[in-house]
């Protein structure tokens, strides 16, 4: 994640000498082959973390164990495959386990 943060530098006599804009990247933390879902996606289940994954046209309430996590990312260690089609709001109303899903498939690589 890059970051611009514009920086005064002061003189004594508070003049300002010069204005810089830097950009700055942080990594904290670096992840490889780690399946990753947005925060939002996931919800509790039965006391346990889940996510509707969809099966056959169905939201199915499947339980996750989830590792890392960011302000707005969460690492799936368990549960999900790789091509596993998930709702990204489990909070659409009359969504329900098993509930009849339909849905397009974007392909633009735009």
């Amino acid at each position: 994640m890059a970051t611009s943060f514009p920086l005064l530098f002061l003189s004594i006599a508070g003049i300002i000498l010069y204005i810089m804009l830097l950009d700055i990247t942080f990594n904290t933390h670096e992840l490889t082959d780690k399946l990753v879902v947005p925060k939002t996606a996931l919800f509790t289940f039965q006391n346990q973390d889940a996510l509707f994954v969809v099966v056959d046209n169905r939201a199915k309430v499947r339980p996750v164990t989830t590792g890392f996590e960011t302000r707005q990312h969460i690492v799936i260690e368990q549960g999900l495959q790789e091509n596993d089609l998930i709702l990204l709001d489990p909070r659409l109303d009359g969504l329900d386990d098993g509930s009849r899903i339909t849905y397009e498939m974007n392909n633009s690589t735009s």
